[in-house]
């Protein structure tokens, strides 16, 4: 089985989660029982500072160290208790997450961003952070990342300084 669907490439900011509609399930079945499981993983940002963020973009790279399509289409090769996510011609290389009005960041308490990508090992990210008051921040790492299915990933906290740093 194979199926067709579309990976948001804005995500709208939710506190504590990741926006609604953004996590994919699917299933496949042979009876009447149907179980459905993510097809996705979790990467989450957590950042402190005193600034209102306004709008975060997320852009990975393959091993290869090309850019990986993180967003879009992508066709979802069905089988039993597997399932692989292929990027089509529309699958998009960033994804954003839309924070509304602004998220107040807190000095002391790290606020969480929840981004939801495909599984994959990429080869590094890159990440542009831009404030209410049109400051951008930069972040960028070399590091291999591991997305598995059903599971959120963890960076480590940072404080927003309007700088362009590699970690």
């Amino acid at each position: 089985y194979e199926l067709d669907i579309v990976l948001p490439s804005e995500q709208i900011y939710t506190e504590g989660s990741f926006g609604y509609g953004a996590m994919p399930m699917v299933a496949v079945s042979t009876d009447k029982n149907i179980t459905f499981k993510n097809i996705c993983g979790g990467f989450v940002v957590k950042m402190t500072g005193t600034e209102v963020v306004k709008h975060l973009r997320l852009t990975a790279l393959n091993t290869d160290e090309t850019e990986a399509k993180i967003a879009g289409q992508f066709k979802v090769a069905m089988n039993s208790d597997k399932f692989a996510m292929n990027p089509t011609s529309n699958s998009m290389t960033s994804v954003s997450i839309d924070c509304g009005d602004g998220v107040q960041l807190n000095q002391s308490t790290p606020t969480a961003f929840h981004f939801i990508l495909p599984p994959a090992t990429y080869g590094g990210l890159k990440l542009v952070i831009t404030t209410s008051e049109g400051q951008r921040m930069v972040k960028t790492t070399s590091k291999p990342l591991n997305i598995r299915r059903s599971n959120i990933t963890y960076a480590s906290a940072f404080e927003f300084n309007n700088t362009v740093e590699e970690v």
